[in-house]
């Protein structure tokens, strides 16, 4: 029972570690909340499902290309 209560956090963890080397940061407000000022570019955090957000058709298929090449994704 331990490890399925660790494991939310421990995914939390590789996520910040990931989103990190992606370069976004997160709010102070809400540290789900991911923003890359450069690219305008906003991924949003909810247990295991992510939201992005980007202005443009070419930056969405990017960030996707990056997050599928990172984790297995169920769409």
């Amino acid at each position: 029972m331990y490890s399925l209560q660790r494991s939310a956090r421990l995914w939390y963890e590789d996520l910040c570690r990931t989103l990190k080397d992606f370069k976004f940061l997160s709010l102070d407000a809400d540290p789900c909340v991911y923003f890359k000022e450069t690219t305008k570019e906003t991924i949003v955090a909810y247990f295991n499902d992510l939201l992005l957000l980007t202005k443009t058709e070419e930056s969405m298929a990017n960030l996707k290309s990056s997050v599928l090449k990172t984790y297995e994704v169920v769409i």
